[in-house]
């Protein structure tokens, strides 16, 4: 998730035909807020070449590159600005941005956390722990929180912290996050754009206990079910809908090779979306899944070195040995899909 502060105020010294260059400074900022980023590139530009050392100038240059989605311009921009100020959170945290979206996520999180250590607020804390999400740094992620609980108030650390716990393989606690985040969702949230993804997220939680539940028979089926079924019809966008039906075919074939009765509500719960929203037959995919289920068990059968292995087996295997893990980190990644 990509957060950019924006800190809109009048920093810095205006010399030299100060009266026009704050004309120009309007007029570059105006066209900025409408829109109008390559014409208020241009006006930045000659601020910044009458100033070159000018802190605000070269932060403001850098907003309308990153609103063009320029961002190796605006890393340039944002670079600058934090050499040629003091300790500016505002600086480091757009810098922290820009690197965050040309996949810099290192050099992201590094400034983030600069940022937050410079002025905590809920923002600059913020932008830390998703930072640390990002480099697969979940506990950094708790500890950031913890540290600074008190800036951690907004709804939406109930979605960074839904992340940090899914991608730790905590799944109950994920989904606690996730919708407590949309039972609290309000317009600040809105400006994030989160809102399917959470929805995504927390229904790939109750997904993957449910085939915890299925492999480790420990946990609530039920209200597993319960929670899926009235998730079913959730708005997805074409992307998310395929995942959302890959992740419940995953769950068939985990309960068919487990001889589960989970398989027969996982049918369920594919039959009763939107004919629309469907994209395989049940006759297709029960002739996929038994090929697929025969893949596995040659497979695990090289494994358990059984001549007639049963469901069992498979299941004492997969509780017993690191597959579930493997299972559900490639999972999360997306790797399975």
């Amino acid at each position: 998730m990509k957060w950019l502060l924006v800190f809109f105020a009048f920093i810095g010294s205006l010399h030299l035909h100060a009266q026009d260059k704050d004309k120009l400074f309007a007029t570059a900022d105006s066209l900025s807020n409408l829109g109008e980023y390559e014409k208020s590139v241009v006006l930045f530009e000659q601020l910044c070449k009458a100033e070159p050392n000018n802190a605000t100038y070269l932060s403001y240059a850098g907003i309308a590159y990153f609103r063009m989605e320029n961002f190796e311009k605006a890393k340039e921009k944002f670079r600058l600005a934090v050499l040629y100020s003091e300790d500016n959170e505002t600086h480091l945290s757009n810098l922290a941005a820009a690197y965050s979206n040309l996949d810099e996520n290192q050099k992201a999180y590094e400034y983030a956390v600069k940022a937050m250590q410079v002025k905590p607020t809920s923002l600059t804390v913020y932008n830390a722990m998703a930072n640390a999400n990002n480099i697969h740094k979940y506990e950094e992620s708790f500890r950031i929180h913890k540290q600074y609980i008190d800036f951690a108030t907004e709804n939406k650390f109930n979605l960074v912290l839904g992340l940090a716990h899914y991608h730790g393989r905590e799944f109950e606690k994920a989904a606690s996050y996730f919708e407590t985040f949309l039972n609290q969702y309000g317009s600040e949230d809105e400006l994030m754009k989160q809102r399917e993804n959470a929805q995504s997220y927390m229904f790939n939680s109750y997904i993957a206990q449910l085939m915890n539940q299925i492999v480790f028979q420990k946990g609530d089926a039920e209200s597993l079910e319960a929670r899926l079924r009235a998730l079913r019809n959730e708005e997805y966008s074409d992307n998310l809908s395929q995942r959302y039906e890959m992740r419940i075919i995953l769950l068939m074939m985990l309960a068919q090779l487990l001889e589960s009765k989970e398989r027969v509500f996982a049918k369920e719960l594919l039959l009763s979306r939107k004919p629309e929203r469907i994209s395989v037959s049940m006759q297709e995919l029960d002739e996929k899944l038994n090929e697929t289920n025969e893949q596995l068990k040659l497979v695990f059968n090289e494994v358990i070195k059984k001549e007639n292995p049963t469901a069992e087996d498979y299941r004492q295997f997969l509780a017993s040995s690191k597959m579930m893990d493997l299972f559900f980190e490639k999972l999360i990644s997306g790797n399975i899909l």
